[in-house]
């Protein structure tokens, strides 16, 4: 979930196959992960395979302003996100089949749900993103998904109740710690009881590599724009990390936004933000960029 930012347009395909209710899953349902992958990359430069239109990707430059990096390396960043939710979910006894409802929840111009496309019906897949244009490009780009558009604070227009997963890559890895609070309660309200939550966030893992960078940049070498600009935000990193290890949820505001910036949450950081509804129930440090944090509606 991104502020708005001064990205403007974005090309808009007028070439849609003739309608099928679900293509994916009929034609691609039973390719394993891996291939259904290649299939998905394959689309950035074939848009129409096997008789099926696609959905299409932004323009590189969007890409990276989003999330950093673009194309193929965004969608294996996507489809490992997915198989670790689905290898989580299946350990949990909450494996995600066709008739599973799944929310992306700050969905951005609609890359993680790719990934569910060929497994879940689409009218099952429902993406939620606050900020407007965003969610006009994702409409524009993925025809077969419903982008559902809001406010940057709950609550949601969905029900109680409404969905068996939700997955948040990179949401509350940005946000305050009182809005985090305030999200996590929202979506234990639209989350089914027993129901699977996955949020992702900082660990120790991105401390590390900013004490490496540091370094870097006391040795006047190159260091990426994000990195150097966490370093500076945040000062001191051993304050950080014992914060962080003490169980706190650090949250530090980036210069341009100060209810936007870069969380810290370990894994009693998580326990502590939940709600009486939502239970901790895995904690990933290793598998992703950043860790995932998985809740139970209990």
């Amino acid at each position: 979930m991104a502020k708005p930012d001064a990205i403007s347009s974005v090309d808009i395909p007028l070439d849609w196959s003739d309608y099928a209710p679900e293509p994916f899953v009929e034609s691609y349902g039973g390719l394993d992960s891996a291939a259904w992958e290649a299939k998905v990359i394959r689309s950035i430069d074939e848009p129409s395979q096997d008789g099926i239109a696609f959905p299409r990707f932004p323009p590189v430059a969007m890409q990276e302003r989003i999330h950093g990096h673009s194309d193929a390396t965004a969608v294996r960043e996507a489809f490992a996100f997915h198989r670790l939710v689905s290898d989580f979910a299946a350990r949990l006894q909450s494996e995600i089949g066709r008739d599973t409802t799944i929310l992306d929840f700050g969905s951005g111009w609609g890359r993680i749900v790719r990934p569910f496309m060929a497994r879940t019906e689409l009218n099952n897949i429902i993406g939620f993103e606050p900020n407007p244009l965003f969610v006009q490009v994702a409409r524009a780009l993925n025809p077969y998904v419903s982008f559902v558009s809001g406010s940057f604070g709950p609550p949601t227009v969905f029900a109680d109740g409404r969905f068996d997963v939700i997955v948040a890559w990179s949401v509350f890895t940005h946000l305050p710690v009182p809005l985090g609070r305030r999200w996590l309660d929202e979506l234990a309200r639209i989350l089914r009881p027993g129901g699977l939550l996955f949020v992702t966030a900082w660990g120790e893992r991105f401390i590390d590599q900013l004490v490496a960078q540091k370094k870097r940049l006391s040795a006047g070498l190159e260091v990426h724009w994000f990195q150097k600009q966490v370093i500076e935000a945040v000062g001191d990193l051993d304050d950080l990390r014992a914060r962080h290890r003490a169980g706190e949820v650090v949250f530090v505001p980036s210069p341009q936004y100060p209810d936007y910036g870069d969380t810290f949450m370990s894994g009693r950081g998580a326990r502590t933000m939940a709600g009486p509804r939502l239970v901790l129930v895995a904690h990933d440090d290793h598998s992703l960029a950043q860790d995932l944090l998985v809740y139970r509606r209990s």
